[in-house]
């Protein structure tokens, strides 16, 4: 009956850090469609290209620590690591979306000032 009852408690340990990393890598993939947008949501400021790398890579960095502990199969994290490869490609967007904001405002403010 020892036996059991600790194998019980194990795998109740168990099903409960898999629960909480589950939540975390929610909670991670609900940051990664924040840093898909160019202003906080939060504040509506500009998410700087440099801040956007930093956050993308703690998260990705996160992400793949979840998946290291809850032993994904290889898929998966195949999976991951082609979400992540876009990342580049993502943040060279959002330079090109602010630089043609910046070229736009600067036509328009040349209007005004004539």
């Amino acid at each position: 009956m020892g036996a059991a009852l600790s194998a019980l408690v194990a795998v109740e340990a168990e099903h409960d850090r898999a629960r909480e990393r589950q939540r975390e890598a929610r909670a991670l993939i609900r940051e990664l469609g924040v840093l898909y947008h160019p202003y906080d949501p939060v504040d509506g400021q500009t998410q700087p290209v440099e801040r956007v790398a930093a956050r993308f890579t703690d998260v990705w960095t996160r992400l793949k620590g979840l998946a290291e502990a809850a032993d994904l199969p290889e898929r998966a994290r195949e999976r991951l690591a082609k979400a992540e490869r876009l990342t580049v490609q993502w943040l060279a967007t959002l330079a090109f979306f602010f630089a043609t904001v910046t070229a736009s405002s600067l036509s328009d403010l040349s209007v005004w000032i004539g």
